[in-house]
């Protein structure tokens, strides 16, 4: 009796515990299952560049779930994205961490950084339109479309 009441208790403390580290993943929620700067709809997995084309309504190389809600919800798992180009926002969202964790937007252009994109460019481009909250993020190592 006393292994079955330790085995229920594991369990509920394994539910709350995922429930707690979830945080708010919705119907309109698109959770990047892959910290890779790809977009490649036979892979599998959902980089962060899939996800915001397929919120915006291009799903064409996308691995991700389609969210088409006005208030969709970007979770990043911990860890450092290498942005090889810039990405192109276009709708309203929100691009968040998971709880307890720091994602961080790296396009490699200063000395700080762990990744060697390479790249040029800005990391993030943001429609007017769009309404974005960027919440336990970094972001670092882009330019400035007018920077030498």
């Amino acid at each position: 009796m006393q292994t079955l009441r330790n085995t229920a208790s594991s369990l509920v403390l394994s539910l709350i515990a995922q429930f707690m580290l979830a945080g708010d993943l919705s119907a309109d929620t698109v959770v990047v299952t892959t910290t890779s700067d790809v977009a490649d709809s036979r892979d599998g997995y959902c980089s962060l560049r899939e996800a915001l084309r397929a919120i915006a309504g291009d799903t064409a190389d996308s691995s991700c779930t389609v969210v088409t809600s006005s208030d969709a919800l970007v979770r990043l798992p911990g860890g450092t994205y290498c942005v090889i180009s810039e990405l192109v926002i276009t709708t309203s969202l929100r691009l968040e961490s998971a709880p307890f964790s720091t994602a961080t937007l790296d396009a490699g252009n200063d000395s700080a950084t762990t990744c060697s994109t390479g790249s040029e460019s800005r990391i993030l481009e943001i429609d007017a339109d769009a309404s974005v909250t960027l919440k336990g993020l970094i972001i670092r190592g882009g330019k400035h479309a007018s920077a030498g």
